[in-house]
């Protein structure tokens, strides 16, 4: 189990704990009974549910499969992907890197307080 302070979980980049409660609700079940079905406590569904504590995959593998569900992952190229790389390619190697060595010179310029 991966606990986090809960401002660092980005419940919306890895969305463990709508994935359990909507299993749960979809199974009818409450915590208490998920939790014995699964093996845990109902306080640590509670902690999931919330995004306090993000479970590991093989936890939240036997947490949906308790509620009589199947968990697949998959992996699907952001709509943004072929954007980004069209317009990398449509560069030269040599604007790719001057457009890189812009951006460093950004970040460092912001990081020392350096308005832009």
């Amino acid at each position: 189990m991966a606990v986090f302070p809960k401002r660092r979980i980005d419940p919306a980049r890895w969305p463990a704990w709508s994935i359990i409660r909507e299993a749960r609700r979809k199974a009818g079940l409450t915590q208490t009974e998920l939790s014995k079905r699964a093996g845990t406590s109902q306080a640590e569904i509670s902690r999931y549910e919330r995004a306090l504590v993000l479970p590991e995959l093989a936890t939240l593998t036997r947490i949906v499969e308790a509620c009589g569900m199947h968990l697949e992952l998959k992996l699907v190229d952001r709509p943004d992907h072929e954007l980004l790389s069209s317009t990398a390619l449509s560069q030269t190697v040599e604007e790719r890197l001057a457009a890189n060595d812009d951006y460093a010179s950004l970040v460092s310029r912001l990081r020392s307080g350096i308005a832009p």
